[in-house]
């Protein structure tokens, strides 16, 4: 049996919201309905004020050397590539002219972890060899376990110590060179920990 639930919220809130729903196909209430189940699962409130998706500022942890990050499905040829890490979440966003990529509808972005130095750069060496390369715009995937930082493109590999601004420049540098938009190879310094 369902029953109706009236909250009252910002206007211009609900109107966008009501249209990235529908640009993703899902009904604003199947959206809502979500988020109470998770909710009432966990017992817990989470929100993200996050103004920056780069990736690196998933953070992992160098004392065990964990490494978090990004690996967005839609950029590998190869899909066993994720059976190499940890999935901790996915987000699913609708494919916009700015994302550059008019082929796939949808970026599927997987929040990954990989333990172990060597494990995070056996990963990189097949992520590089997997990156889509039939497309004019090019892909990157990014992990870093607060201190050593991997950018990885299509078979190109940095890796480098995350306050090396010198390092960060020359992998965007190098990602525009290649065809990736400016704003999605705005990288930044990791905060020393």
């Amino acid at each position: 049996m369902k029953k109706l639930l009236t909250v009252k919220v910002d206007s211009d809130i609900k109107d966008k919201a009501q249209k990235v729903a529908q640009q993703l196909g899902i009904p604003l209430g199947s959206i809502i309905n979500g988020y109470l189940r998770e909710f009432l699962r966990t017992k817990e409130v989470s929100f993200s004020c996050a103004t920056n998706k780069n990736s690196i500022a998933e953070i992992g942890d160098s004392k065990k050397e964990t490494f978090r990050g990004t690996i967005i499905q839609e950029s590998l040829e190869n899909l066993n590539v994720l059976k190499n890490c940890t999935i901790l979440s996915t987000e699913i966003s609708k494919v916009t002219e700015r994302h550059k990529t008019p082929w796939v509808s949808q970026w599927t972005k997987h929040k990954v972890e990989v333990c172990g130095l060597k494990n995070a750069r056996d990963l990189a060496k097949q992520i590089s060899r997997s990156i889509d390369s039939k497309h004019e715009h090019a892909w990157y995937a990014d992990y870093n376990d607060g201190k050593t930082v991997f950018i990885i493109f299509p078979n190109k590999i940095f890796e480098f110590d995350g306050q090396n601004g010198k390092e960060l420049a020359s992998a965007r540098e190098y990602g525009i060179s290649i065809g990736i938009p400016e704003y999605q190879v705005d990288f930044k310094k990791i905060k020393a920990l």
